[in-house]
Order: C-alpha cells, then structure tokens, then sequence
C-alpha cells in the first residue's frame, strides 16, 4: 500500500501563534507555522494521521493538540474500541496535566483522524474539526461535527451553508478537554473498507474559510492544496489553518 500526503500548518494573519498540531505516521508537528506544503510519501500498511485543532487561550491550545497528539499517536488505534479508549485516556492525560498546574484548567482540543489498518480504515473525530472523502468531482464529509450548529442544523432551524457564518459557530458539545472531571468526550468513528481513496482532514480554519463548492473546485487542480491555501488567506486566514490530504493507493 502506498500513501501520499501533503500536508500543511499555519498559525493565519490574525492568530499570534499556532495551537494547531498535525501527525504524520506518528510525527507530530506543533506551535509551527509552514511555509509552504510539505509532501511524504509512505509505503506500508498501517498508518494513522490526524488533526488536532488546540483550544484554551495563548499557551494553552498548543499544549493540548500537541499533548494528544504525541499520546495518540503512541497508540494502536486498529478498532473502534481502540480508538474510543485511546481518546479517552488522552482525556486523562490532560486532566493530569491540570492537577499539576490548575492554570492550565480547560485547555482542550479538537481531534480528527484517519487510521489505516490493512484492508480496514477508520475515521474518528472528537470536535468540529473535520474529514472529507472526494469521489470527484464531489467532496463529502464523513465525520461528524460536535458542535451547536450541528444540532441547528438537525433541528432544521439553519441550514448547512449557514454554518460557517452562524455566530455560534464555536461552540462544541464535545472535545478533549482537561477539567479534572470524568466527563468523556464523544467520539464518532466509522469503519470503512481500504481502497483506493481521497482523504482530507482538516481544522475550521480551513473549511470554515470557503464554499463546500470552492473547497471541490480546489481538487479540479493539477496541486489542489495550492487552492485550499490561496482561498483561506483570501478569506483572511482569520484562524490557524492546517490539513492533510491522503492519497491512499492499494
């Protein structure tokens, strides 16, 4: 199996720093901003890659994307279970972290991933960070946002495309947080079979920066992530941005 991926972290035009993280086959890159997309290609079976987008405040957000992260990434996460567990112990290690230093009380992140085990896939997020499958020249997301918007949306009181302008549109119902409490995150995971795909992971400062028609556009591009970036800082590039794009190849 050969794994190509593209992949890219930025702290924006209008954040101070970077509380976004990335891990690549079980390298994490955090509190750094890219200058431009790197690109790895790996040759093997198992691998898992993920998005944690940090929450907390100045110093904060970093160390909980980049914590959970370094934690996961540690981790088999080859089953539903295994990932759930995995999620939830990541959970308790930063709720150690607060223990230690009750200033860093509700540091959190969001989280998504894609793992890669042989001849089954799965997809997991905790958060409104998001992943989308193309089967061009149509994108879909196949997570599942946790967040207020998600339920207006369910309940039928806004629509999809007012997600990205609702003016509650950072509040979640659910992340990896570090409260001291025994409140686990919810998870959503899905199974899917391994074949030859598209994967995109990515924090809101990315999706939340175009059209779902525009992020499409992007992938009609000899190098779509050249697209991807060129419409966040067009938009404004308001938040950290990151994304990984997976070309999976069986």
């Amino acid at each position: 199996m050969k794994i190509k991926v593209w992949y890219y972290t930025n702290r924006g035009l209008k954040r101070e720093n970077n509380e976004d993280s990335l891990s690549i086959d079980g390298e994490v890159f955090s509190e750094i901003s890219f200058e431009e997309t790197k690109y790895r290609e790996i040759d093997k079976n198992i691998a898992s890659f993920m998005v944690a987008d940090g929450m907390g405040g100045h110093n904060r957000g970093e160390i909980a994307s980049s914590r959970v992260l370094k934690f996961l990434s540690s981790q088999k996460l080859s089953s539903k279970e295994e990932i759930i567990e995995a999620i939830y112990e990541a959970k308790k290690s930063l709720n150690s972290l607060v223990k230690k230093d009750n200033s860093l009380f509700g540091l959190g992140t969001t989280i998504c991933g894609v793992s890669i085990n042989g001849d089954k896939t799965y997809i997991f997020n905790s958060g409104d960070s998001r992943i989308y499958y193309y089967n061009s020249p149509f994108l879909e997301q196949i997570s599942y946002d946790h967040s207020l918007v998600q339920k207006l949306v369910e309940s039928g009181a806004i629509k999809v495309e007012e997600m990205r302008f609702h003016y509650q549109k950072n509040i979640l119902t659910s992340a990896i947080v570090g409260d001291e409490t025994d409140r686990f995150p919810e998870v959503y995971v899905k199974e899917l079979k391994s074949k030859n795909s598209i994967f995109i992971l990515c924090s809101d400062g990315v999706w939340e920066s175009m059209s779902i028609e525009a992020f499409e556009e992007s992938f009609k591009k000899r190098k779509p992530y050249k697209k991807i970036i060129k419409n966040v800082f067009e938009y404004g590039a308001n938040d950290n941005l990151s994304f990984i794009i997976l070309k999976v190849e069986i």
